[in-house]
């Protein structure tokens, strides 16, 4: 149907979108259904298909090796933390690592990705070496812990 005016309208006289000029406008391949508000091409939709090449030159950002590093040594430091006193060297090797890699990738301007990771890794490190730290603290004030744990380990039983 058609209005007084040439454009087009539904059946009850109202008067419908303009159609797109062009196939490649967006809108194009989600026509609007004047029955559903909101129909037609979604927000910020263009034309589906082909993507575009991306600049010359452009590469995609890469994660920082250290900060890969850096988790690793602070889940070690972390690990070996808990278990006894040798997170004291891992731990701080985490932080040092984590430290150095974030200040690379603010460094990069946005080639170098791995922020987050670096992050956990100085975390981690952190607490592995605080937990190291009170272990030494724990044997150095409780020498007979040790020695108990120490004869715990090379006491052999036998079954009788």
């Amino acid at each position: 149907m058609s209005t007084d005016d040439g454009r087009r309208s539904d059946p009850w006289g109202n008067p419908l979108p303009e159609e797109p000029a062009a196939s490649g406008a967006p809108g194009a391949f989600w026509p609007a259904d004047p029955a559903v508000p909101g129909s037609g091409a979604p927000a910020g939709a263009g034309t589906p298909g082909w993507q575009t090449a991306p600049p010359p030159g452009w590469v995609p950002p890469r994660t920082e090796g250290l900060a890969t590093g850096a988790l690793v040594a602070g889940i070690v430091g972390l690990v070996c933390g808990c278990i006894g006193a040798f997170g004291v060297v891992a731990g701080p090797i985490g932080v040092i690592l984590g430290v150095l890699a974030r200040r690379r990738i603010a460094a990069s301007a946005g080639t170098l990705t791995g922020a987050n990771l670096a992050l956990a890794g100085i975390v981690l490190g952190a607490i592995g070496t605080a937990v190291s730290v009170a272990w030494i603290v724990f044997l150095a004030l409780n020498p007979d812990t040790l020695d108990e744990i120490m004869d715990q380990l090379t006491t052999t039983t036998t079954g009788d």
